[in-house]
């Protein structure tokens, strides 16, 4: 989205489009990006997929929203808030969006959360080597487990850094 932000602040610039029509390039832009996000989490873990999802949800429903009210949003950047510059007036207008997503989201966060968490369940054996839910009951033993995983981890990062560099082990 950042590139196509670009591309319409130059646009919009050079008069080759309105400032409406670069306010809904930008909000469309926002769900492209989310789409392949979503589309590259598909095989992936759990979290990933949760936040992708998330992700794709949030914008695809606030794309709607502002589609819904962009002629009041324009409205409201150029005329209620006086901005004049049309780039000043885009970049307003994306950080608004980004201000009423929080605003309309925050309140159902914990509902949000809850429906992803159930939608796609954390599978321990796809992440960690060691640690497994059954013996998380014990706080020492859990302890001992997430530092065996954790010096696994980095072991597994220090060859995968030296198979990447081409270094001898």
């Amino acid at each position: 989205s950042l590139a196509t932000m670009t591309l319409a602040l130059s646009a919009l610039h050079t008069g080759a489009i309105d400032f409406s029509t670069a306010a809904a390039i930008v909000v469309g832009s926002e769900v492209g990006t989310t789409v392949k996000l979503f589309l590259g989490t598909l095989d992936g873990l759990a979290s990933k997929k949760r936040l992708a999802l998330g992700n794709f949800l949030v914008n695809v429903i606030t794309a709607i929203m502002a589609f819904s009210f962009l002629p009041q949003l324009v409205l409201l950047v150029q005329d209620i808030l006086g901005i004049v510059d049309p780039l000043t007036g885009l970049v307003a207008f994306q950080s608004i969006i980004n201000l009423l997503a929080v605003i309309v989201f925050l309140p159902f966060l914990n509902v949000f959360s809850r429906f992803l968490e159930k939608r796609y369940r954390d599978n321990f054996s796809e992440v960690t080597t060691f640690i497994r839910k059954e013996d998380l009951s014990d706080p020492s033993s859990a302890i001992e487990l997430f530092a065996k995983d954790a010096d696994y981890f980095l072991h597994l990062s220090m060859v995968f850094n030296l198979e990447l560099f081409n270094l001898k082990s």
